[in-house]
């Protein structure tokens, strides 16, 4: 109580506001002196009192007030109410604290509200236009999946598939369970037949392949590639019977993951590890090569943080055989690359390799 006192004379010494309960925020700025507890009723309530001094009651009447907004502790509420009787301006402001009158929407909040309102009739168009789908599915004889229709009905299945994702760090998803229970196990044996051919069709281009303003955007077909092979990777022994070239597209588009690699990658490296050596570690030393051009070299982060033992094994010799470019990409904007290209030769790299990159990093702090 002392030291709340001692503050608020302070605060009052140093300047003095047109209301007494304003110097209460004055001298608990930065919160020091919170958080009150109910153990502090007692000497507030004393503070608040008629006959007390009266440049106090006002700061005791706000931090007492704190415990009654929004209608809580309406015995502290009447405590307040009878010992500010003789104070108009505080029983006006204790009243409009417990009987807040209605706020107008301003104009941010009509906005918003009309904006959700769109939202929710677009949904619920939506989730009309799903139903109808399903229906139309589910009444044709082939199901939608003959040659005609199937790839129109996979992108449909897969735009539905998305709105049902909870989690939001992987792209590409897939839930073969609500495929079978939202259809039937025909369709999803149909789904998986179709997705299977879909993938071995879809050219996807790598991070270095793509123009600069394509880097950050992936077309619905590859993302849709991306949870065919997830699809595909539930079949027992699938990695083992792809050739070399399926595994080198699988390869490549499981680098469209929007965290690391597609989860299915180990099954694929353990089956065709020169697919994953052929494309991860060609890409990793175009990035590399384009380094200072591009900025990014984004393959370098999902290697160290979500690859296999040999894809960091592979990406480590890459950067080895990069570190003569270092130090002239060091002095750039591409120092957290960089990082992860020391992070992966110091985990991975040869003694020799370790001894060059400091080396490297050494020479940077010297000049």
């Amino acid at each position: 109580e002392g030291y709340f006192w001692a503050c608020f004379d302070l605060a009052e010494a140093l300047e003095k506001p047109e209301n007494d309960w304003h110097r209460f925020v004055r001298s608990d700025y930065g919160r020091i002196l919170r958080p009150f507890t109910e153990l502090d009723f007692p000497w507030l309530l004393r503070a608040l009192a008629n006959g007390a001094i009266e440049d106090r009651r006002g700061v005791a009447f706000y931090t007492l007030s704190n415990f009654v907004r929004g209608g809580e502790n309406a015995q502290l509420a009447v405590e307040i109410a009878e010992l500010i009787s003789d104070r108009e301006d505080l029983q006006e402001e204790l009243e409009r604290m417990l009987n807040p009158p209605p706020q107008e929407p301003d104009e941010h909040e009509i906005e918003h509200q009309n904006w959700q309102r769109e939202r929710e009739i677009e949904e619920a168009e939506r989730q009309d236009g799903w139903k109808q789908w399903r229906q139309e599915v589910l009444a044709a004889e082939d199901l939608m999946l003959g040659e005609a229709d199937r790839d129109n009905t996979l992108y449909n299945l897969h735009n539905v598939m998305q709105h049902t994702e909870r989690d939001h760090n992987t792209w590409g998803y897939w839930d073969a369970q609500f495929v079978a229970t939202a259809f039937s196990p025909e369709f999803l044996a149909g789904v998986r037949e179709g997705l299977s051919d879909f993938w071995r069709r879809t050219d996807v281009s790598l991070f270095s392949e793509r123009a600069e303003e394509d880097r950050n955007s992936y077309s619905a077909a590859s993302l849709m590639a991306l949870a065919a092979l997830k699809c595909e990777a539930e079949t027992a022994n699938w990695a083992e019977v792809l050739s070399h070239d399926e595994a080198v597209r699988a390869t490549r588009i499981s680098t469209l993951e929007l965290n690391g690699f597609g989860a299915f990658l180990p099954q694929l490296e353990a089956a065709h590890p020169h697919a994953i050596e052929e494309v991860i570690g060609t890409e990793i030393n175009r990035q590399l090569a384009n380094l200072m051009e591009v900025g990014r070299a984004p393959i370098l982060h999902d290697a160290l943080h979500h690859g296999t033992l040999f894809m960091r094994d592979i990406a480590a010799a890459a950067a080895t055989d990069s570190l003569p470019g270092f130090e002239n990409a060091l002095g750039q904007n591409t120092q957290t690359d960089l990082k992860y290209a020391f992070e992966l030769i110091a985990g991975h790299g040869t003694d020799e390799a370790i001894s060059n990159a400091v080396g490297a990093i050494q020479n940077h702090i010297d000049t």
